[in-house]
């Protein structure tokens, strides 16, 4: 089916360089939400009404949106090596520090467990790594080292596994890392050649192993 163009809607001018990014849609309610990285913000945007609606700021470099029904809204604020989380109802941003300039997003909603992919900088040792927040504790509780750069994330429900996309194999999905969660009770952290396990403990609910995907 091929798209239809419906129409236009203006958003705030960029306030420097830096565009755009990523978006997502907020099915129950209609919405649109735009990481506008040149205005450090996220604008919002009424899809049925064609509408511009306001625009969520202090999220500096923001790279991504991420939304999760009912209500919640992740951002990736590079800026500032933070995440963002706020409700669609109540745009009040509460940030959970990640580790260096965090890009992609993905959510498990069952264990409410959020995974950020950075993008790090070569210029600092160990600062290619994924984070795993604890959406409902509001906290980090996993900081795993990877061996490059990543950059972009989904949750896949069906296999139960994060996929990261990691730009060093330049084949997308089929050549990233797998991240998989299981309830698990404690094990210790450590890092060994191509598999890397993630301190866990009774509460974290989260067991993380990097793993070839399969082609």
């Amino acid at each position: 089916m091929a798209l239809r163009q419906l129409g236009f809607i203006d958003l705030p001018p960029h306030l420097k360089g830096g565009g755009f990014d990523h978006a997502a849609v907020h099915e129950p309610t209609g919405r649109i939400y735009v990481a506008h990285t040149a205005n450090d913000a996220v604008d919002v945007i009424d899809i049925t009404a064609q509408r511009y609606l306001r625009s969520i700021p202090d999220l500096p470099a923001v790279a991504s949106a991420l939304v999760s029904e009912p209500d919640l809204v992740f951002t990736s604020n590079r800026g500032e090596n933070t995440v963002g989380l706020f409700t669609a109802d109540v745009p009040r941003v509460e940030k959970i520090g990640v580790g260096i300039r965090p890009n992609g997003l993905a959510y498990d909603p069952r264990r409410a467990r959020l995974l950020v992919a950075h993008v790090g900088d070569p210029s600092i040792a160990g600062s290619f790594t994924v984070s795993v927040i604890d959406v409902r504790g509001r906290k980090r509780v996993a900081h795993v080292a990877v061996a490059g750069r990543t950059r972009w994330a989904i949750y896949d429900p069906v296999g139960d596994a994060f996929h990261v996309t990691s730009p060093i194999h330049r084949r997308s999905l089929s050549s990233s890392r797998a991240i998989r969660c299981a309830s698990v009770g404690s094990s210790p952290s450590r890092t060994r050649g191509r598999t890397a396990s993630i301190s866990t403990s009774r509460d974290v609910g989260c067991s993380a192993r990097l793993t070839p995907a399969s082609s």
